[in-house]
This record gives C-alpha cells, sequence and structure tokens, in this order.
C-alpha cells in the first residue's frame, strides 16, 4: 500500500481527493467533467483512494453513476493536509 505522500504526490489523486473533500460524495463521470481528467486517469486515482481507506465506493448502474464518499479515515487525513498546507 502507498504511503500518504506516495498517493498524494500524484496530482490526478490530489485533485479527486480534495473535490470530494469539498463535495462530500461525487460519481465518477461528475468528477471527470468538473477535474477535466480523463477517464481512465480518474478512475485509477479513485481506486487507490478506495485501496488506502480515505475513499468508499458505492457501485452504480454503469461505472459512469458509481458514487464515492470521503470515509472516517478520508476525513482525518484531509483536516492533516490543511493543517500542514
Amino acid at each position: 500500500m502507498a504511503t500518504m505522500l506516495e498517493l498524494f504526490s500524484d496530482d490526478d489523486t490530489r485533485m479527486i481527493f480534495d473535490s470530494l473533500t469539498s463535495r462530500k460524495r461525487a460519481d465518477l463521470r461528475g468528477l471527470r467533467e468538473s477535474l477535466n481528467i480523463p477517464e481512465e486517469k480518474a478512475s485509477s486515482a479513485l481506486e487507490k483512494l478506495v485501496s488506502a481507506g480515505l475513499v468508499e465506493q458505492v457501485n452504480g448502474p454503469v461505472p459512469d453513476f458509481n458514487t464515492y464518499y470521503l470515509t472516517a479515515k478520508g476525513l482525518a487525513a484531509s483536516r492533516q493536509l490543511r493543517a500542514v498546507s
């Protein structure tokens, strides 16, 4: 598993995490469109965040409508990132 530093050194992963932090939840399509990130990059970044336990995925009828939420661990990481920024 990647360390937090490794995880957030990827710009796309950090942008998606920051977007989820401000929104509290979002679907794949909405994230892709609002951040102008290709589907492959957005999906990869979200997989990393889910794997790290920072984000929870709720499957929709098609991948574009999968919904992502910050977990308690994700909220704590968000607070830590704000404290050092």
